[in-house]
């Protein structure tokens, strides 16, 4: 009796434990369950808001835009990769010659050569609003809804990101552009492929890349799941158009890797000097091995109501080291 006794209450025991134990299990379900969902109604109210700012910002650079062309239909240029970088006066001539010497390199992509061909045909990818719009349209209402347009078409993203990208706005809506793009559906999002690489020019004018001061941070959710880490560039190597052709290339095969939409957009097409094995750039086979043309960077900075003095600044410290 005790016997049977003892095994009723082992049992009992065995059972209680059971039941919470699956008491627990629910509960943590549930509360997962609740948290997804509140996850899953800020993020819909998240995007949602920024959806309505960029609406609210682009109205008028709109309005602007159809009082110009008096109802002429206006078409943006459509390219697979946007460059965002700082439109503003406290760029350095450095990030800007930096972005142009970029641009110069992925539009250097060919197709692979057919028919007997040496050479394939050149691929223009980049869009740069530099070379889009030319450094006369100094209308920045104009300059901003073209940027915002190609951001919201292209197939991937390479941001520049400085200590003037970071007070940048405009750099601001474009990050809100593909978080919007990038949501998935059930979160108000476009739930569209859109990978990013970010280049990170860090501060730090003197003492080589030994002594370029850490102090640019990549913007929170800016990289999302699957992006390559930042590439960072000091500063003072911004200006070497080796450095630029080969960060452009590395970025370039980054965003290929993370996107099926470029690839089918781009199929083959990849740098003449670009050595799959290896994944590294011959930069001898370089057509654009030469600094950018100092007079477009003016006239760009110009555009952007930027300022020449901190070129100047940059040839005097060199002067002086020399």
């Amino acid at each position: 009796m005790e016997r049977h006794r003892l095994e009723r209450a082992a049992a009992e025991k065995a059972r209680v434990e059971a039941a919470a134990v699956t008491a627990k299990l629910e509960a943590t379900a549930l509360a997962e369950a609740a948290k997804r969902e509140n996850d899953r109604t800020v993020e819909v109210a998240t995007v949602r808001s920024l959806r309505q700012n960029l609406e609210l910002q682009s109205r008028p650079w709109r309005d602007a835009r159809a009082r110009r062309t008096k109802g002429v239909d206006w078409t943006p240029t459509h390219k697979p990769i946007f460059i965002s970088y700082a439109p503003t006066q406290d760029a350095t001539y450095d990030e800007l010659a930096f972005c142009q010497k970029m641009v110069e390199t992925l539009n250097e992509i060919r197709t692979p050569p057919i028919g007997g061909e040496t050479i394939g045909e050149r691929v223009a990818c980049a869009w740069l609003d530099a070379n889009e719009l030319g450094t006369l349209v100094t209308s920045t209402d104009e300059r901003a809804l073209a940027r915002l347009e190609a951001c919201e078409s292209c197939a991937g993203v390479i941001c520049v990101v400085s200590a003037a990208y970071l007070d940048s706005e405009q750099c601001a809506l474009e990050r809100d552009v593909v978080r919007c793009r990038r949501t998935p559906v059930k979160g108000g999002g476009d739930a569209h492929e859109v990978p990013v690489v970010v280049v990170v020019i860090q501060g730090g004018a003197e003492g080589g890349a030994e002594g370029a001061v850490k102090g640019v941070l990549v913007p929170e959710g800016l990289l999302g799941v699957g992006d390559a880490d930042p590439i960072e560039i000091p500063l003072v190597d911004a200006h070497d158009p080796i450095v630029a052709a080969t960060t452009a290339v590395r970025a370039l095969e980054s965003l290929r890797e993370r996107s099926g939409q470029l690839r089918e957009c781009l199929g083959g097409a990849t740098h003449p000097g670009f050595e799959p094995a290896t994944r590294t750039l011959n930069t001898a086979t370089l057509t654009a091995g030469r600094a950018p043309d100092e007079r477009d960077v003016k006239a760009w900075m110009d555009a952007n109501d930027g300022s020449w003095y901190v070129y100047f600044i940059l040839i005097l410290r060199l002067w002086q080291l020399d």
